[in-house]
C-alpha cells in the first residue's frame, strides 16, 4: 500500500507530502486543481516514461518519492529480497529527473532500473479514471482484472512460462 508520496519541483508543484490511509483514495478537484499532477508523479513510480518537461521550470531535477508499506500487501513477494536485506516491511522507492535527460530511480537507497521499478511497483496502484470502465468492455481484460485482484499474478506468470 501506499502510505505517503513527496514530490519535489514536479511540474508546477515546489514541495508536496500527501499520506494515503489503507483502503480507497479519491482524488477531486476542479479543473486546474493538480489531479493529473499527483497522478502523472505516481505514473512515474510505476515505471513511465519520464520526461524533462516535468521538471519544474526553474529547477535543475524533479524528485517523487514514495514509502510503500507491505505488512498486508499481496505484492510482497516482489519485494522479498529488499525485505529480507531491510529488515521491514515498509520500501522507499525515489524517482529523480534530470534536466540533463537523465533518470536516475533508488529502491531503499540503493541505484535501480525503471524496468525494476516498473516490475516491483505493478499492482500496487491502481488508477481509474472517468472512462476506464470502458476497459471492461474488452474481454480480454476480465481475467487480467481478475487475477490481480486475487493477487495472481505470480502464478499467472509462471503458467506462462
Amino acid at each position: 500500500m501506499l502510505a505517503e508520496l513527496q514530490i519535489s519541483n514536479f511540474a508546477i508543484i515546489q514541495e508536496l507530502s500527501v499520506s494515503f490511509n489503507p483502503g480507497l483514495t479519491v482524488v477531486t478537484g476542479e479543473t486546474g486543481a493538480g489531479k493529473s499532477i499527483l497522478v502523472n508523479a505516481v505514473n512515474l513510480l510505476l515505471g513511465s516514461r519520464g520526461s524533462v518537461d516535468l521538471i519544474r521550470s526553474g529547477s535543475k531535477e524533479a524528485t517523487v518519492t514514495v514509502l510503500i508499506n507491505l505488512a498486508d500487501d499481496r505484492g510482497m513477494t516482489r519485494f522479498q529480497t529488499i525485505m529480507e536485506d531491510s529488515g521491514g516491511t515498509e520500501v522507499v522507492v525515489k524517482r529523480v529527473l534530470s534536466t540533463s535527460g537523465r533518470n536516475r530511480v533508488y529502491v531503499n537507497g540503493q541505484l535501480a532500473t525503471v524496468g525494476l521499478l516498473a516490475e516491483l511497483c505493478r499492482g500496487l496502484v491502481s488508477i481509474s479514471g472517468q472512462h476506464e470502465h470502458q476497459l471492461f468492455l474488452e474481454p480480454e481484460a476480465h481475467l487480467d482484472t481478475v487475477d490481480r485482484f486475487g493477487g495472481l499474478e505470480n502464478q499467472r506468470t509462471a503458467y506462462g512460462e
